[in-house]
């Protein structure tokens, strides 16, 4: 049996793919002997388990498998729970798999987007923050971040940024509390995987703009918690639950609100703001200074947490901040420098491009950091 024109495919390594139980998707190999000329052919069919030394002779044979790309969701988590593999091969099946799902939506440029695309995206984003729990199951938030730094970028930050924050927000809740049940942590990795989709209206050039936002173009992404909130709104957009959407929701119009009452849209203070969204903010915060950007370096562990330090009781929930600095210290071998500047009157805005890190004197039309 051959893939037809219509059908497209993504790849898997043989290694990926598990013995001793009944696949549900066929396996194809690329048969053409032409460069640039596929033609897949089927060489194991769905409904029968593969054998070790089956699945050996597939890795000797063959660099590469294929799976037809509507079967993706029903191999995912069998291709992750592969002790066999790397975390990192892993990791980048499903964050490849957790794109297709953001992209879905992010490409109807801005446009109305149908409820039935709509929770077929969301569907696909909780079966991979679900897979991506097999991952990182027993992984602490220092090792996620070592994770992140093996892994292939995209050319959409957005969507390598919403992936890195979902798997901080899974540690990180696991850290503040170890009895979480799995459905939980979906949860608190689902709200960090859509925290940012509502940037879909926002034009493209000026989520990626390398320079610092002007006021009507920072007035323009700010409304993008708003209008995330928004596209879950219909009763028809029920995909993962209403109980959980409800939650999602939250964390979606909330991320952006600072501890003390200062943040948007609704300068909520403290714990009225939900703990997942004040979880996701701290995990946004990070992420956008540990993570290489073509128009900045990166901070390592202990300049952010010092940066991060600043924002402690004003953007950031100092509980949550004292248990992820104390776990950084204990196993980034971190110090906190309290004779590190200290930027008062400033608070920092992922949003916001960076342009020169804060222990540097930035030129005044390169600032870092801004006033929200």
């Amino acid at each position: 049996m051959s893939i037809t024109k219509t059908d497209s495919v993504f790849t898997v390594s043989p290694d990926m793919v598990p013995t001793g139980q009944v696949l549900p998707y066929d396996l194809y190999v690329n048969a053409s002997g032409r460069e640039g000329y596929e033609r897949f052919v089927c060489i194991f069919k769905h409904g029968k388990a593969l054998t070790e030394n089956e699945r050996h002779e597939l890795t000797q044979r063959f660099h590469h498998l294929y799976v037809r790309e509507i079967e993706r969701g029903s191999s995912l988590r069998t291709f992750t729970a592969q002790s066999s593999a790397s975390p990192v091969v892993r990791t980048t099946l499903v964050k490849d798999t957790a794109i297709k799902h953001l992209g879905q939506i992010f490409h109807s440029g801005g446009q109305e987007i149908s409820s039935q695309v709509l929770n077929e995206s969301l569907t696909g984003c909780k079966d991979s923050v679900e897979s991506l729990l097999q991952v990182i199951e027993k992984n602490e938030v220092d090792q996620i971040q070592d994770l992140i730094a093996k892994l292939s970028f995209h050319d959409f930050y957005t969507f390598d940024h919403s992936i890195n924050v979902a798997m901080y927000c899974i540690a990180i809740y696991r850290m503040i509390k170890p009895n979480a049940s799995r459905a939980e942590l979906t949860i608190a990795g689902l709200g960090g995987l859509l925290h940012d989709i509502g940037k879909v209206k926002i034009p493209t050039n000026i989520i990626n703009s390398p320079y610092k936002l002007s006021d009507d173009e920072y007035k323009t992404i700010r409304q993008h918690p708003g209008w995330g909130h928004e596209l879950l709104e219909s009763p028809k957009v029920d995909a993962i639950g209403g109980g959980v959407k409800r939650i999602v929701q939250q964390v979606i119009y909330q991320h952006h609100e600072n501890y003390d009452g200062s943040g948007y849209p609704n300068h909520l203070i403290g714990e009225d703001i939900h703990i997942l969204a004040r979880l996701t903010a701290l995990s946004d915060f990070y992420d956008a200074i540990t993570t290489q950007r073509s128009y900045h370096e990166v901070l390592d562990p202990e300049e952010a947490l010092n940066l991060m330090r600043n924002s402690v009781g004003r953007k950031i929930d100092p509980k949550l901040f004292t248990l992820f600095s104390r776990h950084m210290m204990e196993h980034k071998h971190c110090q906190i420098d309290r004779d590190y500047p200290h930027h008062a009157h400033l608070s920092f805005d992922p949003c916001q491009p960076c342009l020169e890190m804060p222990w540097k004197e930035p030129s005044p039309e390169r600032m870092l950091i801004t006033a929200a």
